[in-house]
């Protein structure tokens, strides 16, 4: 095609329509929300006020592979007033990055989304992001949805997320969905919020590509703490765990070469005074605090931490070595698995919240 202007010259909107072009076809590959090791957890939202942090009364894998899927879950005791910024993130497995389909959800028969999920690929909106063989997380803002209509209005919400298979099909069973709110309610409560999705793994390739293994993160919460407030929760949710393999997670290890901080040292001492060692030695356990039954390979978790004046951190591990004179963390091959270690997990929440 020629872009021409007066006299033969290349026109200024010609060029600029050009200049356009060639961005798009440069960044495209960069613009899509895919990557094999995932998004490291970062603060999405951070303020004065309280947070609402729930799984409902539903989550973990479930449904029929390659088929329609739906999933529902309700919300309880949801703040309807004074409702700063809320979002729902809702889980699907896609099962490989070059399967299809569609995911859509609404709260109380109100539309949210309704998302396009073909991994790898430029057609992922900003509400969703994809990791490793399919994982996606899409997170979708609802704060106008509450606010406006306050659903009911009496603080319990239902959310329901339908998955559709394209050509190849995606998987389409829904690990769960989480309602985040923040709102102010008077209080000096403070809060951070930090998304990700975070594909910790073992070597494997990958379409082609070699990917040697991911083992531990660090997601940090930056900012002065008010040391008048004396209580801390942190919450965190995982998808794909699994029950029968072990993983862990520190809240503010010492920075030193022996601690798990040290990312590349998966050899700590496990009985080692390495800052707060949560939930023993298998947190993405498969189970959320509020429900009284299995979560397949879904996970949210809520502990009470001791925080420091500023610059409070959280270190996930996907396992740890049996021994010195491993070079790294031990993984068999499929389909035998290592119990000391998670295969895959994929971390995509940590919720700081300090009260009084």
């Amino acid at each position: 095609m020629k872009i021409s202007g007066i006299k033969g010259k290349p026109s200024l909107l010609g060029l600029g329509i050009l200049g356009i072009l060639i961005f798009c076809m440069l960044c495209a590959p960069a613009c899509a929300h895919y990557s094999y090791e995932g998004f490291p957890l970062d603060t999405i939202r951070s303020g004065t006020g309280e947070v609402y942090v729930s799984c409902g009364d539903n989550a973990g894998l479930q449904g029929t592979s390659y088929q329609s899927n739906t999933f529902v879950t309700k919300f309880t005791n949801v703040p309807t007033g004074d409702v700063e910024w809320a979002e729902l993130k809702v889980g699907v497995w896609g099962g490989s990055t070059s399967r299809v389909g569609r995911a859509e959800a609404n709260l109380d028969g109100y539309s949210l989304f309704n998302e396009t999920l073909r991994a790898n690929s430029t057609v992922l909106s900003n509400n969703v992001d994809c990791s490793g063989s399919g994982i996606y997380l899409i997170h979708y803002n609802c704060t106008n949805l509450i606010n406006q209509y306050g659903i009911n209005g009496d603080g319990n919400i239902t959310a329901t997320v339908t998955t559709t298979p394209g050509s190849p099909a995606l998987d389409g069973r829904v690990y769960g969905a989480v309602l985040i709110v923040a709102y102010n309610n008077g209080s000096s409560s403070q809060y951070w919020i930090n998304q990700g999705n975070l594909n910790l793994h073992k070597n494997v390739t990958s379409g082609g590509t070699y990917y040697p293994d991911l083992d531990a993160n660090i997601t940090r919460f930056n900012g002065a703490v008010n040391t008048s407030l004396g209580n801390a929760t942190l919450t965190v949710g995982y998808f794909a765990g699994d029950s029968s393999q072990k993983d862990y997670l520190y809240f503010n290890p010492p920075d030193a070469s022996g601690s798990p901080y040290n990312l590349s040292n998966f050899n700590w001492d496990l009985n080692g005074n390495w800052g707060q060692k949560l939930d023993g030695d298998n947190v993405a356990n498969g189970t959320c605090d509020t429900l009284g039954f299995t979560t397949k390979n879904f996970d949210l978790h809520a502990f009470d931490v001791t925080v420091t004046n500023s610059s409070n951190y959280v270190v996930f591990w996907r396992g740890h070595g049996n021994n010195n004179n491993e070079t790294e963390i031990y993984d068999p091959a499929w389909p035998a698995v290592n119990p000391n270690t998670e295969s895959y997990v994929s971390p995509f929440l940590a919720v700081l919240k300090i009260t009084p």
